[in-house]
């Protein structure tokens, strides 16, 4: 999903930049160490990073052994193992993957992903390019769906958010039972950015600046942010009791929140212009800058440290798109502009 600056976002960053001043948070300390434009080095045997996809990607996500992704403007659902080898194209083509295919995520045996106004699935290993679609955009009773993203949980149950007028308003739904919708489910009134599902739970993110979780078994929502939350949040990352996201303005910033009700947002690090995809494996916590003139980078910083230092690993990036790291190794993907030979998937060395 798109997202512009407008006057009244900017405005609400300045404030809260003001308000971080006030606090004492300082603007961490750059390390310029490990990777640059000129020599970006700590990649695959210090060469830097090993593109292992070339193609304008959007979201990305990974298992053990392969990365999938989603190559919006190809219209391609793909795989590929992590040394870049192995590489296949399980939806390829408008009729199969659907419009805009971009948010993809799995489970043990299935790819899912979310399209413009729909749902569909593939198998890990293959589906003859004839995906299953879970909500099809292209049937005729389709209906007015706005799909937002989705998230499996540990029974291969698929759930997404949906800003949809005619099946239900702003909601969480599966495809065969509404889990919520807005009856009960008023902690949205507006777009649900962001949705993960961590045992028992469902954790959503509201364009207001809403972060929660509501648990699946009993429909009883927690709110962890409180009301005057920073607005236009984009993405999330679970780290045990601990929630990061982003802010997606050009004064964006990374923000934790601790699973507690009405805990409220700690910013974690400023100056962030256009922040969007975020990860953590056990050490780091990863987001991506997109910039304001294809000068995006990848950053990352130390769990619990973040407000010291933070370390610019890539830069510049032409519209970086998802991030993900196994400790070993990071893997981000860009989707730059069209004549763009850069785009792509990278793994790099996680130095």
């Amino acid at each position: 999903m798109n997202r512009v600056a407008i006057g009244g976002v900017l405005v609400a960053s300045a404030a809260l930049l003001a308000c971080s001043a006030i606090l004492g948070l300082k603007e961490p300390a750059i390390d310029d160490t490990i990777g640059d434009a000129q020599q970006p080095d700590g990649g695959d045997a210090g060469n830097g990073p090993l593109q292992i996809y070339a193609g304008r990607v959007g979201g990305i996500t990974m298992d053990n052994d392969s990365i999938y992704f989603a190559a919006p403007a190809n219209f391609i659902i793909g795989r590929v193992a992590k040394d870049g080898t192995s590489h296949i194209d399980l939806a390829s083509g408008l009729d199969a993957t659907h419009t805009f295919p971009y948010g993809v995520v799995v489970d043990a045996t299935d790819v899912f992903w979310v399209t413009t106004t729909g749902l569909h699935q593939c198998k890990k290993t293959g589906c003859s390019n004839s995906p299953i679609h879970l909500i099809d955009d292209f049937a005729a009773d389709a209906g007015d769906w706005t799909i937002a993203v989705a998230t499996v949980d540990d029974a291969s149950t698929v759930y997404f958010s949906s800003a949809d007028t005619v099946n239900g308003g702003v909601g969480i739904y599966s495809p065969v039972t509404t889990v919520l919708d807005m009856a009960t489910f008023t902690a949205c009134t507006t777009d649900l950015q962001d949705l993960q599902w961590s045992a028992g739970y469902l954790y959503f993110l509201c364009d207001s600046g809403t972060l929660g979780r509501v648990s699946t078994s009993t429909k009883q929502i927690e709110i962890f942010t409180t009301p005057n939350a920073p607005p236009s949040p984009y993405a999330m990352a679970l780290a045990g009791a601990t929630i990061y996201y982003t802010q997606f303005t050009v004064t964006g910033s990374i923000f934790s929140v601790p699973t507690v009700d009405d805990a409220g947002s700690t910013p974690v690090a400023l100056q962030q212009p256009y922040p969007r995809g975020i990860a953590v494996d056990q050490q780091y916590l990863y987001w991506l800058p997109q910039g304001t003139t294809n000068d995006g980078s990848l950053v990352r910083c130390k769990l619990g440290q973040c407000s010291g230092t933070v370390t610019t690993l890539q830069s510049p990036l032409d519209t970086p798109s998802g991030v993900s790291s196994d400790g070993t190794y990071v893997y981000y993907s860009v989707f730059g502009s069209a004549a763009n030979a850069a785009n792509g998937i990278y793994r790099m060395v996680n130095p």
